[in-house]
């Protein structure tokens, strides 16, 4: 899912890539961003050329342009489950995120990154539910 690349959402220290030889320029993040950086920037921060495979086909820093899916809400989490199920459920992400990031989760101050759903949907099929956890909104953006 492709949409307006946008800088102003790029981290600061983002290390961008300046090898436009590469065959994979055209798919990698880090290009991308270095063809969008501000002219109002002074410095960025770069690939040193001296390390970077010419054709780019092992570069370690290749970073893959393309959206992700970032859930943001859990209040729909359990709507679905048996109360004993939602119970368990709760206590066990409680246990992997911790109170802080589990509240935030819920508050909506954080979003569920692609990792920190699978979390939540292996933690379903442990529990002996195979359904989708539903979130209460999806957003698209890139993973730094």
């Amino acid at each position: 899912m492709k949409k307006e690349f946008d800088f102003e959402n790029v981290p600061y220290h983002f290390t961008q890539c300046i090898n436009h030889s590469c065959r994979r320029a055209d798919s990698c993040l880090r290009h991308l961003v270095y063809a969008h950086a501000s002219l109002q920037q002074a410095t960025v921060e770069v690939i040193n050329p001296r390390v970077q495979q010419a054709d780019g086909d092992n570069c370690l820093r290749y970073s893959e342009e393309r959206m992700h899916a970032f859930a943001l809400g859990i209040t729909n989490l359990y709507n679905s489950l048996p109360h004993g199920i939602a119970q368990q459920l709760k206590s066990q992400l409680l246990s992997v995120f911790g109170k802080s990031k589990y509240y935030r989760f819920q508050r909506k101050e954080r979003h569920l990154t692609p990792t920190d759903q699978k979390v939540v949907a292996n933690t379903f099929e442990r529990l002996g539910v195979y359904s989708t956890p539903q979130y209460d909104e999806l957003s698209w953006q890139y993973l730094w």
